[in-house]
């Protein structure tokens, strides 16, 4: 290799100017990590940036995970200890496997630049310390407040329909009864706390948030939530997933489909596929499996409605298998099953002649 070859000249664009180094349009917000004191203004901070890339990628109708991995390259190119920092605080939120490539990032940034941020030590994980509830009667909507050393987090989900977050809140370490009774008055008119536990916590979050991240929110929804607390809600969403991955995963409740074909199955076929789709949404929504209040029981009929078109000769043996699971139920509903079951055969031909 001859001398000159060692040291060649930056390219130059057709002016013969020299090409400015390239800079992240993402390098103020990258800044703004150097301004974090503690591990919950790290969750938040991140958390935000990642509800960001989803709320844009939401918007324009592309996949968010491809704005969320396009972070680790803007962060590398910012680097310095802003990067480093970036970096961590990303690696505290989300989903698992891009915790994981932010964290192997902010290592070796740390390692180029000496840089470690203080915050960043100890015991990085989130350890429940105590969680209260206050549902409405209809356990359509809930209010759950979640006790970690260092903060609280409120969370209002909706257990029917297609929004399922209402409102996330991080809060100071404080009164966590006082707290979820603050949570629950927007849906709620009085109601006594309960205490869970994390598996009780799992189950009801595991649902809600992962439908809310996959899907997004129902922007054209009658129930749209106003802007800024939309805002709020997808600013959380990363958080809400770092929760879960430090819950035990809430086990599935398989033995209710088997009670229900011992004793109040109808035709063998559709009494089981009913059974296995009212599991199916109940762990989607976050609530009891043989909770067929009237909201739900309608929200489950009409996505069947949507979403699967029965042939028609079969319909008869799905709405007696559904007459029976509200029998299994002890629902409290079943003057209104007959008309409902009759518009839902309506849908169901429609839905077949398309």
């Amino acid at each position: 290799m001859s001398p000159a070859s060692r040291k060649r000249k930056p390219k130059k664009d057709s002016t013969g100017r020299a090409r400015p180094p390239r800079v992240s349009p993402l390098a103020g917000t990258i800044a703004q990590a150097l301004e974090i004191r503690n591990l919950t203004q790290a969750r938040t901070w991140a958390s935000d940036l990642i509800g960001h890339c989803r709320a844009v990628a939401w918007d324009a109708g592309t996949d968010p995970d491809i704005g969320i991995g396009q972070l680790r390259f803007e962060i590398a190119d910012v680097g310095g200890a802003a990067g480093t920092a970036a970096a961590f605080a990303l690696s505290l939120v989300g989903q698992r496997t891009r915790r994981a490539e932010f964290a192997a990032l902010g290592e070796k940034l740390a390692l180029a630049t000496g840089s470690m941020p203080a915050w960043y030590a100890g015991d990085l994980r989130l350890r429940l310390r105590a969680a209260h509830s206050i549902t409405d009667a209809d356990r359509d909507y809930e209010a759950i407040v979640l006790e970690y050393h260092d903060h609280m987090l409120g969370v209002v989900v909706e257990h029917v329909g297609l929004l399922r977050l209402l409102s996330v809140v991080v809060r100071a370490p404080g009164d966590g009864v006082a707290f979820v009774r603050e949570m629950a008055r927007v849906v709620v008119n009085g109601g006594e706390p309960v205490a869970l536990g994390p598996a009780e916590v799992s189950y009801r979050l595991f649902g809600p948030v992962t439908m809310f991240v996959a899907e997004g929110p129902d922007f054209d929804s009658e129930d749209e939530l106003p802007a800024g607390q939309l805002r709020k809600v997808i600013g959380r969403t990363a958080l809400m997933e770092a929760v879960l991955t430090d819950l035990p995963p809430a086990p599935a409740d398989e033995s209710v489909i088997e009670r229900f074909m011992a004793d109040h199955a109808t035709d063998e076929t559709w009494s089981r596929w009913w059974a296995r789709f009212m599991v199916n949404g109940a762990e989607d929504t976050g609530r009891a499996v043989t909770d067929f209040g009237s909201h739900f029981g309608h929200a489950q009929i009409l996505k069947l409605a949507r979403e699967v078109a029965v042939p028609e000769a079969d319909v008869p043996a799905l709405t007696e298998a559904i007459r029976a699971w509200a029998r299994f139920t002890d629902a409290d509903w079943t003057e209104e099953l007959s008309e409902l079951l009759a518009g839902y055969a309506i849908l169901n031909a429609r839905e077949n002649a398309s």
